[in-house]
């Protein structure tokens, strides 16, 4: 059951996904000097820029120690996957991008997508529906809580040396 209803929200995604293709395309942008990735996950923007963008940077931030390492292993596949692209650096950083530095509580859930600095409302109907749906609903530990650090992307690009001149806010 997971495997398929994580099959339909890649679907729904694509259509998202084609979206934001068709933004950037629209507003003729082909070519990213620098792409931060929020959220980094397990590389799938990353590997959405690589894909249909011409791109030089990729800084890509995950708070979770847990999603961080997938990451890691992932970033082995990505770069030997997209090798014949000539001088991308990607940079992955096991830290959250936020409004101030500051050390949080990240709430890891066992579907991992779904992980949040939020506090999680379990009565909430949203969340009842989506352990129902992901059939969670006799797992006992749906989350744990892992301490994670939160910069600003001001004080990452000064202590990194970085210039970023111009940003384009895409919410996935």
């Amino acid at each position: 059951m997971k495997f398929i209803t994580l099959l339909i929200l890649k679907f729904f995604d694509s259509f998202h996904k084609k979206k934001i293709i068709n933004f950037f395309n629209n507003n003729k942008i082909y070519n990213f000097d620098t792409v931060i990735d929020i959220g980094g996950h397990k590389g799938e923007s990353i590997i959405f820029f690589l894909k249909h963008f011409k791109t030089k940077n990729i800084y890509s931030f995950e708070p979770s120690p847990i999603n961080f390492e997938n990451l890691k292993k992932n970033i082995r596949k990505i770069n030997k996957k997209f090798s014949n692209k000539e001088n991308i650096n990607i940079v992955i950083e096991n830290l959250a991008l936020g409004e101030k530095n500051q050390k949080l509580q990240l709430n890891q859930f066992i579907e991992s997508s779904s992980s949040s600095i939020k506090e999680i409302d379990t009565d909430n109907y949203y969340f009842k529906k989506k352990i129902k749906f992901l059939n969670l609903k006799n797992e006992k530990n749906l989350f744990k809580k892992y301490d994670i650090n939160m910069i600003t992307l001001s004080d990452y690009t000064n202590k990194k040396k970085l210039k970023i001149i111009d940003f384009v806010k895409i919410d996935t």
